[in-house]
């Protein structure tokens, strides 16, 4: 397909494209598409590695995270078509066909970072079942986008604020799964921030609260 050239340009309009094309078919599940992704990937791994020039030094390492991230999902694609004992983690679980939710919550949520005033963006969370008590992205949906420490660090933050002021006890023997979306549906190929804490916070307060005394439809924060 030509990713390769010979001035060993790293295209970001390209990459975005190949990732877009890599969550769609896992959303689909379509195993000869996601072989020749596979193909596709063993490439841009060898122009990332021999690409010398980068705008700037933050591009270089949120390709480097993808590229880690990208290569994690075939592992686990891997373990699961070759019915290996290793697949423990939810992520690992999910990622072939994902485990049934008993109770969802969904939000609007507007992020920060875009210069014209932020994404808009839908937070969805599901409880699942035999779980370890994780909570993980669902890896149809943003198994591929690129979260950052600070992220990870405001949905324990949520999880924590919820549990304790609202004498909830977190399920260790179920795991919560989300998902986050353009509006319309578009893959996020990125996030970082605390922007989403409230967000993070109402759905998970949805799902753990015993009473459905919290109406989200049509929310946005």
């Amino acid at each position: 397909m030509g990713i390769l050239d010979r001035h060993v340009h790293f295209s970001d309009e390209r990459w975005q494209q190949f990732l877009k094309a890599l969550q769609q078919s896992l959303s689909e599940g379509n195993r000869s598409v996601l072989a020749q992704n596979q193909k596709d990937f063993e490439d841009w791994k060898s122009l990332f590695g021999r690409a010398n020039s980068f705008s700037y030094p933050w591009k270089e390492l949120l390709y480097k995270g993808q590229i880690d991230l990208c290569a994690f999902v075939f592992e686990a694609l891997n373990k699961n078509l070759d019915g290996c004992a290793g697949v423990s983690s939810p992520w690992e679980l999910d990622i072939i066909s994902p485990r049934k939710a008993v109770k969802s919550a969904e939000i609007g949520a507007l992020l920060r970072g875009d210069p014209k005033g932020g994404t808009c963006a839908r937070l969805r969370m599901e409880l699942i079942e035999e779980g370890q008590g994780k909570i993980y992205p669902n890896p149809h949906k943003s198994g591929l986008m690129m979260v950052w420490e600070d992220f990870y660090l405001t949905i324990q933050m949520a999880a924590k604020a919820t549990g304790s002021q609202n004498n909830f006890i977190f399920p260790k023997d179920h795991d919560i799964r989300w998902s986050l979306l353009g509006y319309n549906g578009s893959f996020i190929p990125s996030i970082d921030g605390n922007s989403i804490f409230l967000a993070f916070y109402l759905c998970l307060y949805k799902l753990l609260s015993k009473d459905d005394d919290l109406n989200l439809e049509g929310v946005a924060v």
